[in-house]
């Protein structure tokens, strides 16, 4: 995998994260997150692609795309809310995922993980502002 999209997360961390994901492989247009679903997970893209798709004007429209060592469902988690938009595969996919529990459990173990963790999501979601709105 690329580098990874938690990166200040020490080693350590990244094993901690890992022992808690669940493999899994999607075919071609699979629907991995339906928009509106209160699935609290954290998606690790290993290979393949993924298509962020949106409800606007009752039109499903493809509003990014995510590779491999990108994730997804962070904002769901950070604002414990429904998903804002679905993940659908775009050709076969592999992709990690952590449920939101086993994330929470470790940041209420150990403060130093918490701290690493947000300030990681912090600069993954800025810089997914700066594609998004070129700013």
């Amino acid at each position: 995998m690329a580098e990874h999209p938690l990166q200040y997360l020490t080693p350590e961390d990244r094993d901690r994260l890992a022992d808690g994901a669940v493999r899994f492989v999607y075919e071609k247009d699979a629907v991995i997150l339906p928009e509106g679903s209160r699935r609290e997970c954290l998606y690790f893209v290993r290979r393949g692609r993924l298509r962020i798709h949106r409800l606007q004007m009752g039109q499903s429209a493809v509003i990014a795309t995510r590779g491999p060592g990108e994730l997804c469902g962070e904002m769901s988690f950070i604002e414990n809310q429904e998903a804002s938009a679905s993940l659908i595969s775009d050709g076969e996919v592999e992709v990690d995922v952590v449920d939101g529990a086993y994330v929470q459990s470790l940041i209420e173990r150990d403060p130093g993980f918490a701290a690493r963790f947000y300030r990681s999501l912090a600069l993954a979601l800025s810089r997914k502002l700066r594609q998004i709105g070129n700013v």
